[in-house]
């Protein structure tokens, strides 16, 4: 599939808000200016639907190839940063970690592995679903009917979890269960199913003029605004939003907001989401020298810079090489189903 800019660049702004919430944190920064950063999360997810349904629609080789190169996009990355942050003994918890399996009990949802691993088994989760919902969501009414659907599920998954969740983990607190409510798959399907909407709002979207598409983008971008102060927990508000800039752009829309620069952060995000807090580690001797602001600023500054230099390597000398070595599996294991019927055996 050709290279869209605007989806690196969506997901370069997606993982420099994650590491906006993330140094914050560590800064001492206060919350509020900079918990808007963590909805960089949702513009993942939202990103991650979309190009995974272009991708469904241009390759159209079934649920299996789907699935392995998902495999060889994500695992080898996130085995090999398991030993850079692994500092205890091996036990279950850290074994389900790295079989993306952490969100299957609140206990286990924040690993001393790969810190963010929540998010990585969501995307999992999703990546289970999808072939079957891009096999039956052909259409943007089907894909409204699993929007509906999604956010019944997260209604469901939030006010009946709270309910019977400590029946199924007595031990875990009330705390520890909305947490887990909130950050696992059911709530944060919904997301993901308005990134699959806006697969088809796209081509609607195609016929609108320029201008048009400029004022709904940023007006979109006002909205996540807005509700990053006053609803910063209503998932699905960013998650609508998100697909609304992400079908403007696609449309030639918000082209002041692409540069090389964000689109190559954008391509290296994954690996920037998985090394950030090695950066963070190296950049917070520097920034502890200041304060306020100004430490949140050189914090931040320094993780964009040192984060952005060690996943280029990454992305170079391991995603790229596994995400090849995947396609090549494929094809071979394709090459015998293309042999005339009469070809001779070996």
């Amino acid at each position: 599939m050709k290279k869209l800019a605007f989806i690196d660049a969506l997901r370069g702004y997606a993982v420099l808000g994650v590491l906006l919430v993330h140094t914050g944190q560590v800064s001492g920064f206060p919350d509020a200016p900079v918990a808007a950063g963590a909805r960089g999360v949702q513009l993942f997810f939202v990103v991650s639907a979309l190009t995974l349904m272009l991708s469904w629609h241009h390759r159209n080789d079934g649920a299996g190839p789907f699935l392995i190169r998902r495999a060889f996009r994500i695992l080898p990355m996130f085995w090999l940063s398991i030993p850079l942050y692994l500092s205890g003994p091996v036990d279950w918890q850290i074994v389900a970690a790295a079989l993306l399996l952490q969100a299957s009990r609140p206990d286990w949802l924040f690993a001393p592995i790969v810190p963010g691993g929540w998010s990585i088994c969501a995307e999992a989760a999703f990546y289970l679903v999808f072939p079957v919902l891009a096999a039956t969501v052909t259409s943007a009414k089907r894909a409204t009917m699993l929007l509906v659907a999604a956010a019944l599920v997260a209604v469901l998954w939030r006010y009946a979890g709270m309910k019977y969740l400590p029946l199924v983990y007595p031990d875990a607190s009330r705390d520890e269960l909305w947490v887990f409510n909130q950050f696992t798959f059911p709530s944060q399907f919904v997301v993901f199913a308005e990134g699959v909407l806006c697969f088809f709002l796209i081509p609607g979207f195609a016929k609108l003029r320029r201008v048009q598409l400029e004022i709904i983008l940023w007006s979109a971008l006002c909205g996540a605004a807005f509700s990053s102060v006053y609803k910063p927990h209503l998932f699905p508000a960013f998650g609508g939003f998100f697909a609304i800039v992400a079908a403007c752009m696609a449309n030639g829309a918000g082209r002041i907001l692409i540069n090389p620069a964000i689109s190559w952060i954008g391509r290296c995000s994954f690996s920037i989401y998985i090394l950030q807090w090695l950066a963070i580690g190296h950049a917070q001797p520097i920034a502890d020298h200041f304060e306020g602001a100004a430490k949140l600023i050189v914090l931040l500054t320094g993780t964009v810079i040192l984060a952005t230099a060690m996943s280029s390597v990454t992305y170079l000398l391991i995603e790229r090489p596994m995400i090849r070595l995947g396609n090549l599996l494929l094809a071979r294991t394709a090459e015998p189903k293309m042999l005339p019927s009469n070809a001779p055996s070996v």
